[in-house]
């Protein structure tokens, strides 16, 4: 061992190219280091939502369902993951599962109206009437005025309550 460390240090002073060679091959590795530690968990957690929502398009359920998952474990504070989530069990007729994930993903993000209104939608189509409402009401109301399918939601609760004047009223006004 003690003659192969003095052939490495007799070669390191008499080849010049050598000491080029490992200043560049540790750079290299640093950077490689750097990049598995800083740029990769950075680039999947990006991604991972991307990557569902193409297996969705695509019609691979079981695959959309693990990249969702991973997605809520790396970014547990976003909303897409749970609203894929959602997306999923209404495709598989859970839609109560649905609602559920639906109202996990306006929890994480009660300032985004279209996360809100995923909730509403996703409530009315399991027939969940009242959660409907609660999602409508957590919208601000120039938001609610100004949003087509939150004057669709509101129409179509009062389609199925027997309000029918008022029903016309929201969706003439969609």
């Amino acid at each position: 061992l003690r003659a192969v460390w003095w052939a490495i240090l007799d070669r390191w002073e008499s080849h010049r190219s050598f000491r080029w060679l490992v200043v560049i091959l540790g750079f290299v590795a640093l950077l490689a280091a750097a990049t598995w530690i800083w740029f990769y968990p950075w680039w999947e957690k990006r991604t991972a939502v991307k990557v569902a929502r193409e297996w969705l398009a695509a019609g691979q359920y079981r695959y959309a369902a693990d990249a969702a998952q991973r997605a809520a474990k790396l970014s547990p504070e976003s909303p897409e993951p749970w609203l894929v989530a959602a997306e999923l069990a209404q495709i598989g007729g859970q839609a109560e599962q649905a609602v559920t994930f639906a109202r996990e993903a306006a929890q994480r993000a009660p300032d985004q109206p279209a996360v809100v209104l995923s909730w509403a939608a996703n409530a009315l189509r399991a027939g969940q009437i009242e959660d409907c409402e609660r999602a409508l009401a957590a919208l601000p109301a120039d938001v609610t005025a100004a949003s087509a399918e939150a004057l669709r939601l509101r129409g179509e609760i009062a389609r199925r309550e027997g309000r029918l004047d008022t029903a016309q009223g929201y969706f003439d006004s969609a």
